[in-house]
């Protein structure tokens, strides 16, 4: 279930007799390779690879911002973050809706292996006369502004919608988490599920929170779920956080100090969340007072995703040891790692085993855990006295459910967790 990675080497002899070793890799959906080879002298030497973008057939980097545009022509756009171009490109005119000018907030299906292969789905709500929910392919996508978006409808939600008057019930946030598709209300606080089959949707939750509270975004980084309360006035938009989602529990976590009114919001796996107001695409950090703008423009984006949104759980290639068969004078002595370590397991996403590699520079007490989202101990890999070197264990997940999980290393006073994501 995970991304296919080739490896293919030989050993070759230089002209002093000396033994060297050369490889080509493919890999997909991997965003650094580390190789690992023993010289004559039994020393290893490292040499590192790091890929920026997939290995796709699309244009597309997964460091693209997606956005919907909720002016006269209803147009998909997006902004790569890598180039830096300081303007937003059309992707093409959304047809097929109820009204162009009534399309509010964009999720897309965040199924990992659909995001390995490259072919997830884009959904988008459009409120006229009702909220109503809409989806397309990334198949769709080819960086032609004359190349419109052919949306299709997947159903009404039945909650009203006016684009003449204000609508509190209306949809104005999407989010999904954990493949169920969630929707916000504009100003009623409720939260629903919603079907991605025919639209209709349940009850969740009413956020607990007094007075007048206006959403118009949701997203999800490292885990916690971040609402965006705006204001027609401009000025006084905030971050929230949902302290369980999808509780309606909710606490507040920064302000936006922008003039315009933001009106869509969504994360990345760098550690930020990205809004976007009537002129300025903003990178906004949630740890400290930083914020950023990287683009100006003159359009009305009422929401917007990163097709990657959970790039950061995707595997990298584990450390690989060559040692070539022919090389003369090739010592067998193990090296000790220098610092402690705890490698991303391998392979991630994983059905049902997967392998787990950390190093230590010195002998001592280690344990090595894994815990569920919630914080539950779900299994003990180790725990007990190791010596020093680089060790790996198997962790068999045949008895738990898809999803998330955290493991953790304690070893002489270092301290590390890594994420990885089980999927059936």
């Amino acid at each position: 279930n995970g991304p296919n990675v080739g490896l293919t080497g030989s050993d070759i002899t230089d002209a002093n007799g000396e033994a060297t070793f050369s490889y080509t890799s493919s890999l997909v959906g991997v965003d650094e390779i580390v190789a690992e080879m023993m010289n004559t002298q039994g020393n290893l030497e490292t040499s590192n690879s790091v890929i920026k973008e997939w290995t796709s057939d699309t244009q597309f980097p997964y460091m693209t911002i997606w956005a919907v545009n909720d002016d006269v022509d209803g147009a998909l756009q997006y902004y790569t973050l890598e180039l830096n171009n300081n303007f937003l490109n059309i992707e093409g005119d959304i047809i097929g809706v109820q009204g162009p000018k009534d399309i509010e907030d964009l999720k897309i299906d965040g199924e990992i292996q659909e995001m390995i292969d490259r072919d997830g789905t884009f959904y988008f709500v459009n409120n006229v006369g009702t909220s109503t929910i809409y989806k397309f392919p990334f198949s769709e996508l080819d960086g032609d502004e004359n190349t419109p978006v052919s949306a299709t409808l997947v159903g009404s939600t039945g909650l009203p919608s006016d684009p003449n008057v204000f609508s509190p019930e209306e949809i104005s946030s999407l989010l999904f988490y954990n493949d169920v598709l969630y929707g916000l209300s504009l100003a009623s606080k409720k939260l629903y599920s919603i079907s991605t089959v025919d639209g209709s949707v349940t009850l969740v939750a009413t956020l607990s929170v007094a007075g007048d509270f206006r959403s118009d975004g949701m997203t999800i980084l490292e885990g916690i779920v971040y609402l965006l309360k705006t204001n027609d006035s401009g000025g006084e938009s905030e971050i929230w956080k949902f302290d369980q989602f999808p509780s309606g529990n909710i606490s507040y976590v920064r302000q936006i100090e922008t003039s315009g009114k933001v009106e869509a919001l969504t994360a990345h796996p760098d550690g930020n969340l990205y809004a976007s107001d009537e002129d300025r695409l903003y990178q906004i950090s949630v740890i400290n007072s930083d914020i950023a703008y990287l683009a100006d423009y003159t359009v009305d984006i009422e929401g917007m995703d990163f097709f990657f949104e959970l790039e950061a759980l995707l595997p990298k290639v584990p450390i690989l040891q060559f040692i070539p068969v022919n090389a003369t004078g090739v010592s067998n002595t193990i090296n000790i790692p220098t610092e402690y370590d705890l490698s991303q397991n391998y392979p991630n996403p994983f059905n049902p085993s997967t392998v787990i590699t950390y190093a230590l520079p010195q002998a001592g007490y280690v344990t090595l855990t894994v815990f569920n989202l919630l914080g539950e101990e779900v299994a003990t890999l180790v725990n007990e006295n190791m010596s020093a070197g680089t060790h790996s264990v198997e962790f068999n997940a045949s008895d738990l459910s898809s999803g998330l999980y955290i493991y953790t290393i304690k070893a002489n006073g270092f301290f590390n967790s890594r994420k990885m994501v089980l999927m059936k």
